[in-house]
């Protein structure tokens, strides 16, 4: 943190440099500070710019790296390819429930037994 230089403090810093330098060389002193600070101010800012480019390029890389981790994926593919696959055994199933096994037993309807119904004899030994 800088330090704070108030109104106090800057009058002393004047009346210093004014004893020191002389009335005469003071003017050229102040430019010679001012054309400093200037040049100290632009190097900060240079830096500060470098710095936001450098974040904005690593962080355009790592989003760029997504973006490729994204297209390898492609999870809508995934997904596609497996309802196409349950479609495809639903189909299969439809057809194999719509159409009798060899062999197979039907489901009795209501109100008939479960076995076929056997003609019914006679006490006559002749029929």
């Amino acid at each position: 943190m800088l330090p704070q230089v108030g109104f106090v403090e800057f009058m002393v810093l004047a009346i210093v440099a004014l004893l020191v330098v002389g009335p005469r060389d003071l003017p050229k002193l102040m430019r010679r500070v001012g054309g400093l600070a200037r040049k100290a101010r632009g190097m900060a800012d240079e830096f500060r710019q470098a710095f936001d480019e450098m974040g904005r390029e690593a962080e355009l890389g790592e989003l760029k790296k997504e973006l490729e981790d994204l297209k390898r994926a492609n999870p809508l593919k995934d997904m596609e390819s497996e309802l196409k696959t349950l479609d495809a055994d639903a189909r299969a199933a439809w057809r194999d429930d719509a159409r009798p096994l060899k062999g197979a037993v039907e489901a009795p309807v209501e109100g008939e037994s479960p076995t076929p119904a056997e003609p019914k004899k006679t006490g006559a030994a002749g029929d």
